[in-house]
């Protein structure tokens, strides 16, 4: 087939075409503006940023979960406990500030001669009820959650960050570890739940110095009342959490007066009645073990009614 041109302008034009479209030589290309590498870099460093933002709550929520991990541990002392005595490990009906009787946890692993909570299911075919023995160590592993910096480094010889729950009330009358009464988990289970009520909660460690700070305390010589622990009065003391062995609003004992971390806690001096809260290292809660061995994340604006509902029991203590 042969095409015929009128004019050599037509050839020109056909062979242009041609050209455009079967020519396979590179194109030039033009070199990057400054707009472009400017919007690049920004871009690069928005990545880099991300991820070094995602660093902390990755390991924040590594800590978290090892912290559920030690509240769960005690839950599974706590439970071996109640089913080998038929009832919860007891707290002192009347104790000093610096009580020497043995705190709920101390008295868990003082019963199973384990140094780990978590260790305590396999450990209790070998032991025998009503033997207890001796701790080989002070500071067993499960006590303290890594989120508290104070926890672990603590000048303390057995800190613990974890308490049992006392109630509701300044003195401790409506929780499954209220001082002066015995408790079993079906006794709450038929009253209250035991899906529904809190054994244990975290607590922030003292660093020792006794001034003002979120992880001290006020000593007041009054005693404290619902409305809690007032603006001002008493002195700073910077020991709590001293010991997971002594059973005291110190080291041990806490109670849900309060949301979780308030601004200040505070003990009277006769150690009979207290404002201890939660707190923790988390961010925005701290994370509550229940009686039927769960663990529940409650955050710091969780509805007071809700937290204090909590932590009872549904048994009142006898007068």
């Amino acid at each position: 087939m042969r095409i015929h041109y009128k004019n050599n302008r037509e050839i020109h034009k056909d062979l242009n075409v041609y050209n455009a479209i079967f020519d396979r030589s590179p194109i030039p290309r033009r070199g990057a503006t400054a707009i472009e590498a400017i919007v690049v870099a920004a871009i690069v460093l928005i990545v880099f940023l991300l991820v070094l933002m995602s660093l902390p709550r990755s390991r924040e929520s590594a800590r978290l979960l090892t912290c559920r991990d030690n509240l769960r541990g005690i839950g599974e002392g706590m439970i071996l406990y109640d089913q080998v005595k038929e009832r919860l490990p007891e707290v002192a009906a009347s104790f000093e500030p610096d009580s020497k009787a043995p705190g709920p946890l101390a008295t868990i692993l003082d019963e199973f001669g384990v140094a780990d909570l978590r260790r305590a299911r396999d450990e209790a075919k070998a032991v025998q009820a009503g033997s207890p023995r001796a701790i080989a160590v002070d500071r067993p592993p499960g006590m303290t959650c890594q989120s508290d910096p104070n926890a672990l480094v603590s000048e303390f010889k057995a800190p613990v960050s974890y308490r049992a729950n006392t109630g509701s009330e300044p003195g401790g009358v409506d929780g499954p570890f209220a001082p002066g009464v015995r408790r079993s988990i079906a006794e709450v289970e038929a009253a209250d739940g035991s899906s529904f009520t809190a054994a244990y909660s975290e607590r922030l460690v003292g660093d020792g110095r006794d001034v003002e700070a979120r992880q001290a305390y006020r000593l007041v010589d009054q005693a404290i009342e619902r409305s809690g622990c007032g603006s001002t009065g008493g002195i700073w003391k910077g020991d709590a959490g001293f010991s997971w062995r002594e059973s005291t609003w110190r080291s041990t004992l806490y109670n849900h007066l309060d949301r979780p971390n308030p601004a200040k806690s505070c003990i009277a001096r006769d150690g009979r009645t207290a404002d201890m809260g939660a707190s923790s290292g988390h961010i925005h809660g701290v994370n509550t073990l229940f009686l039927d061995g769960g663990v529940r994340f409650f955050t710091n604006d969780v509805d007071i009614k809700i937290w204090r509902d909590a932590a009872t029991t549904g048994i009142k203590r006898s007068p």
